[in-house]
């Protein structure tokens, strides 16, 4: 049988590097076991065979010179086939240690298991002490760290104070500062970032978050131009409205001195007939036409102006129709617009349908809304009143503004409009 001191020094050169390679092997198998914080007994297992191969290795080498001492002389009695034997099942040891320590991986959690996890997470995570020194940083942010400054993520506070200022890369843009400062990076993705106070075993931490909000952000920026355009439409409605309501009033004060025109050759007629006939049973029907008559001529001096309600109620006193207003009436434009309009709808509705002569309007503002109502006499419409032509349009124009109307034909005719007070 050969011994270790007969074997050549290639044949323990190779011993050596078997004894090396199984030695680091099982140093990393140990590495492993420590961060798995396996039992006391499994660890000192895995060093002992690291130690056995260390001197091995060491043991083997000094045969492997050739030039021996007497005490190296007798220390090398020992067999190879032994050696050889030794060194295969304390490899065999460490492979089954190997396995052993991966198949408790997959079947644990461990620390290097929450790392990976971490790191696979769209979101960046920086945890650090008070003093600013990394706990934990996740694979997200330091990219995102080092992306921002040359620095990286080695000082939480000071990167934390660097988000706040904005002062960071000219790849980056800061969208907003504060408390959860929004970062714009060159390539488009923007992130958010937060911070907060933990406790960590009774120690406090503090966690920085980075959330991906690219998507919301190009969500957030179509809508605010989507939303300009609306504005835009709403504004050139608004115009078209005002428009609309002003050819309205028009159109009904044209309409009420066509009528007396066209009343004006029979009036005077009548007029003359009476005069040479004396037909006293024609004198309160007279006066009254001539009254409506000379409203209408004296209406420009007598009101003046240009003025909405000024207008529309010139209107309606030259139609005769007697209007009563109790409190304020709106004076915000779009408001003071959609009040106009429901007062010459009413003052049409109470001539043509319920043959009245009279309409009152109350306004009451609150807190909250203001509330305008207008009610006329007259042979009520009842319930439900039909909302087509004049009403249909009113409430369409209320409505498309963020007012809220109302009507009713019982007991007698009222149209209620409720305007939104913060609108004003």
């Amino acid at each position: 049988m050969i011994l270790i001191r007969e074997a050549g020094a290639v044949s323990c050169g190779l011993l050596a590097f078997w004894a090396a390679c199984t030695m680091f092997f099982q140093f990393y198998v140990v590495t492993i076991c420590f961060r798995q914080r396996r039992s006391v007994l499994y660890m000192i297992s895995t060093v002992l065979n690291t130690l056995f191969n260390y001197c091995a290795m060491q043991y083997v080498n000094i045969y492997a010179r050739g030039r021996l001492s007497d005490f190296e002389f007798r220390m090398g009695q020992f067999p190879v086939v032994w050696l050889v034997v030794l060194l295969g099942i304390s490899l065999l040891l460490a492979m089954l240690e190997f396995f052993d320590v991966e198949d408790w991986e997959e079947h644990h959690i461990s620390a290097r298991a929450v790392k990976n996890a971490l790191d696979a997470l769209p979101t960046g995570l920086f945890y650090h002490w008070e003093n600013g020194f990394p706990k934990l940083v996740n694979e997200r942010m330091d990219i995102l760290c080092r992306r921002l400054s040359s620095e990286g993520a080695l000082d939480g506070n000071r990167f934390w104070e660097m988000l706040g200022k904005g002062s960071f890369s000219e790849k980056a843009g800061i969208l907003r500062t504060g408390t959860e400062p929004m970062v714009l990076f060159e390539n488009g993705e923007v992130f958010q970032f937060s911070r907060k106070q933990l406790l960590f075993e009774g120690v406090p931490l503090v966690e920085i978050t980075a959330t991906d909000i690219t998507e919301e952000y190009g969500l957030g920026q179509q809508l605010e131009a989507e939303n300009e355009k609306v504005k835009q439409i709403n504004e050139r409605m608004r115009e078209f409205s005002a428009d609309v309501t002003d050819a309205t009033i028009a159109q009904e004060i044209l309409s009420a001195k066509i009528r007396i025109h066209d009343n004006l050759g029979s009036l005077l007629l009548a007029t003359r007939r009476y005069i040479e006939e004396d037909e006293g049973s024609d004198r309160g029907s007279l006066s009254m036409m001539w009254r409506q008559i000379m409203a209408l001529l004296r209406r420009d001096n007598r009101i003046g102006g240009s003025d909405m309600y000024r207008t529309v109620l010139g209107a309606a006193e030259d139609v005769g129709i007697g209007v009563w207003i109790r409190g304020e009436l709106p004076e915000v434009p779009w408001q003071k617009r959609i009040v106009v309009t429901a007062i010459n709808e009413c003052i049409t509705n109470t001539l043509r349908h319920a043959g009245g002569d009279e309409l009152r309007i109350h306004t009451v503002k609150t807190a909250e809304e203001t509330v305008v109502t207008l009610k006329n006499n007259g042979t009520p419409p009842g319930n439900p009143v039909p909302e087509t032509g004049g009403l249909g349009n009113l409430r369409r124009m209320a409505e498309s503004q963020g007012a809220k109307m109302e009507v009713s034909g019982d007991p007698e005719f009222t149209l209620s409009l409720r305007f939104d007070r913060e609108e004003a």
